[in-house]
């Protein structure tokens, strides 16, 4: 029966646990990686869908009906009635490197019926955050196009955390069920981005997706340099733990 002394058993565990700590943080970072790319796929059926939604046109009474069919990116064309004295503006929305604000204006499409939420653009906010920034007027009645999409998801909170403010109130996330009973108003849990007309509100962009394919193409790309890093630095130490022994016992 072989027995190890102290000293080569503690290299051997040392030996162990740097081959454990390589396998792990490799495993690691390949898996990173793969959900990157899975990630990227994901993205690429939703923007086919999105493109092929985009090239469909819903009324205002088709919309009612399938209020809760995945509608992202589809057109809603239809007429309405601006509520301007109700206006919100959401917090914390960035455009081209500035910070400031999404105007989203509630219209009324038919008297009893659900409000919507149009987007109206990006609206840089000032130096003040007791002063909200000027909004121009709107004209009553309204013909619109536009594209379907859902609010997204604020990380930091899901509550509207309302602040009345001169001229709007200022608001830290779409929630449906808060900004109902605030409005006293049902609304119905869409956004539409206007395109039609273009010169109504201020800038904006239709990009229902933050992150294209390719960014996380280039993301997986990264990952799995790091691990053929990780493998090589790994390598090297491991090699060295082999050998330092060699040399001490030559000596």
């Amino acid at each position: 029966m072989i027995r190890l002394n102290s000293g080569t058993a503690e290299v051997a565990l040392k030996r162990l646990g740097l081959v454990f700590i390589t396998v792990m943080g490799f495993a690691l970072l390949v898996k990173l990686g793969l959900w990157q790319l899975s990630r990227g796929e994901e993205k690429l059926a939703l923007m086919q869908q999105l493109e092929m939604q985009g090239q469909q046109q819903l009324s205002w009474t088709e919309l009612l009906l399938q209020a809760d069919a995945d509608l992202a990116g589809t057109r809603l064309v239809t007429k309405v009635t601006s509520q301007p004295q109700q206006s919100l503006l959401l917090d914390n929305r960035t455009f081209e490197g500035k910070v400031g604000y999404q105007w989203l204006l509630p219209v009324e499409v038919a008297p009893g019926q659900p409000w919507l939420l149009l987007e109206l653009g990006f609206v840089a906010a000032g130096n003040d955050r007791r002063v909200l920034p000027d909004l121009p007027e709107v004209a009553d009645k309204l013909a619109i196009e536009g594209r379907l999409y859902r609010p997204g998801v604020n990380p930091l909170s899901s509550s509207l955390l309302e602040e009345n403010l001169s001229g709007a109130t200022r608001i830290q996330a779409v929630n449906f069920t808060e900004l109902e009973a605030q409005l006293g108003q049902r609304i119905l849990p869409w956004l539409v981005m206007v395109e039609e007309p273009a010169q109504l509100g201020f800038p904006r962009r239709w990009q229902p997706i933050s992150l294209s394919p390719e960014k996380h193409q280039g993301y997986a790309l990264q990952w799995f340099g790091l691990a053929i890093a990780w493998l090589v630095i790994a390598a090297i130490l491991i090699r060295r733990s082999v050998c330092e022994p060699q040399t001490e016992t030559g000596r």
